[in-house]
C-alpha cells in the first residue's frame, strides 16, 4: 500500500496535465493536416512526438544524419534552430517540461566507434546547448534504443537499460540532470530487483510535488518504483507477468491514483493503483479488447496516458504498420471510445506513428506519408 498525494495538494499543480473532454460525441473526429510534412524532402527514419504546455505540438525526427526539431506556430512548422545533435547521431527520445523546456536524448558513436555514448540537449530559445558530458558509455556495447525521459522542473529524467558486460542481463538506471552534471537517482549500481535478471523496457511519469513514477519490465514482471525526491518507493508489481512487454506507460489522476499501460505482441492492458491507504494492489481496467480498430491492430507501437479535467484516464495509441490509431476515456467502469477509429496508411515494418494527448482534448499522430515525409494530423472531439 501506499500514498503519495493528498487531493488538496493535486489541484494546482496538477491542472496543466488534464485534459478537457466534457460532453465528448461518438462519430468521426474532426481531422486537421497540421501543415506541410516536415523534414523537407528527406526520408524520415525515427521521430517522436510531444506537447507543449500551450497544447503546441512539438515533432522530433531523424533521417538517420541529422535530428531536427520543429514546433506548430498555429499556421506552420517552425524549425528550432539548426541539426539539434551532431551529425550521424542516431535520435533516441523528445520530451517537453511544463515550462515548455525541449529536451532531446540520441545516441552518437564512441571515439574508436566501438560503441554508443547517451546524450542530451535541451533548447534554451535560440540553440541547442548539450547538457553536460555524455549520460552514459554503454561500455558493453549491449544499447537498446529505448530509453525513457521526461522533464522535471528541476531538471530533465532519463532511465536506460545495459549490460555490464557482453551477454549479462541488461540493469536499469535512472539519472536527473542538476544543472551542472547527471546524478543518479538513488543507486547508480542498477535498479534491478534481482541483478541476475534482465531490465527490460521502462518508462518514467512526471508527478506533482516533485516526484517521479517508475515503472520496467523485468523477466515479464512488470515492476513500479516511486522517487520521493531522496529514495525509491517499491510498489505492488502489475499483475499477470507479460512475456513480451515491449511498451509501458504511467500515469495518474488528481486523486493521486497510478495508472499503468502495458503492451506486447498482443492487445494492451491497463491497470489502476489507488493511492489510498487501501490501495495495495493494482486493479484491472478492462474494455481495451472493445475498443474499435485495436483490436484488428493487434497491437500497439506508441501510446500516450493523460488524465481528463474531470479525473478520468485517457489512452491514445496507435500501430503505424496496420494504419491505425485510437483515442478512448475510461468511465469508471470500462474503457470507451473517444470518436471513431482512425484509419490512414500503413506503414513499413519498423515505422512507428507517434501519438501525444494535447491539453485541450485534441489527439495528435505524427506518421509517415507515402512519400517518406513526417506528416502531423490532429483529431478532435466532436463535442
Amino acid at each position: 500500500m501506499f500514498k503519495f498525494v493528498r487531493r488538496t495538494t493535486f489541484a494546482a499543480v496538477f491542472l496543466a496535465l488534464l485534459v478537457a473532454t466534457a460532453a465528448f460525441a461518438q462519430g468521426p473526429l474532426q481531422e486537421e493536416t497540421l501543415g506541410d510534412p516536415v523534414g523537407g524532402g528527406m526520408m524520415v527514419i525515427y521521430n517522436d512526438l510531444a506537447v507543449a504546455p500551450d497544447g503546441t505540438p512539438v515533432v522530433a525526427y531523424s533521417d538517420g544524419g541529422s535530428i531536427y526539431v520543429e514546433q506548430w506556430d498555429g499556421s506552420a512548422w517552425v524549425r528550432l534552430g539548426d541539426a539539434a545533435a551532431p551529425a550521424d547521431a542516431m535520435f533516441s527520445r523528445l520530451a517537453v517540461g511544463e515550462d515548455g523546456a525541449v529536451v532531446i536524448t540520441y545516441l552518437t558513436t564512441s571515439d574508436d566507434g566501438s560503441t554508443a555514448l547517451l546524450n542530451a540537449a535541451q533548447w534554451d530559445g535560440t540553440a541547442w546547448t548539450p547538457l553536460g558530458d555524455a549520460i552514459n558509455l554503454y561500455a558493453s556495447g549491449t544499447f537498446n534504443y529505448d530509453e525513457s525521459l521526461i522533464v522535471m522542473a528541476d531538471g530533465p529524467v532519463v532511465a536506460w537499460r545495459e549490460a555490464s558486460e557482453f551477454m549479462q542481463p541488461d540493469q536499469l538506471y535512472v539519472r536527473q540532470w542538476d544543472g551542472s552534471a547527471w546524478q543518479p537517482l538513488g543507486t547508480d549500481a542498477g535498479l534491478n530487483v534481482d541483478p541476475a535478471a534482465d531490465a527490460g523496457v521502462s518508462t518514467l511519469a512526471a508527478l506533482p510535488n516533485g516526484r517521479i513514477a517508475l515503472a520496467w519490465d523485468e523477466g515479464g514482471m512488470t515492476h513500479v518504483r516511486l522517487w520521493d525526491g531522496s529514495a525509491w518507493t517499491d510498489l505492488p508489481d502489475a499483475p499477470a507477468p507479460m512475456s513480451d512487454t515491449s511498451l509501458l506507460r504511467l500515469t495518474a489522476t488528481a486523486e493521486g491514483d497510478l495508472v499503468l499501460l502495458r503492451a506486447g505482441y498482443d492487445l494492451p492492458e491497463a491497470f489502476k493503483l489507488a493511492a489510498d491507504v487501501d490501495g495495495d494492489a493494482w486493479m484491472p481496467m478492462d474494455g481495451l479488447d472493445a475498443l474499435p480498430g485495436l483490436a484488428d491492430a493487434g497491437y500497439v507501437d506508441d501510446a500516450a496516458l493523460a488524465v481528463d479535467e474531470n479525473g478520468d484516464p485517457l489512452l491514445a495509441w496507435s500501430n503505424g504498420g496496420s494504419g491505425a490509431a485510437g483515442y478512448a476515456r475510461w468511465t469508471g467502469s470500462a474503457w470507451e471510445p473517444v470518436g471513431d477509429a482512425i484509419s490512414f496508411t500503413p506503414l513499413p515494418v519498423s515505422f512507428i506513428a507517434s501519438v501525444a494527448l494535447t491539453p485541450d482534448g485534441a489527439l495528435d499522430v505524427a506518421r509517415l506519408n507515402e512519400m517518406f515525409g513526417l506528416q502531423v494530423t490532429q483529431y478532435t472531439p466532436q463535442s
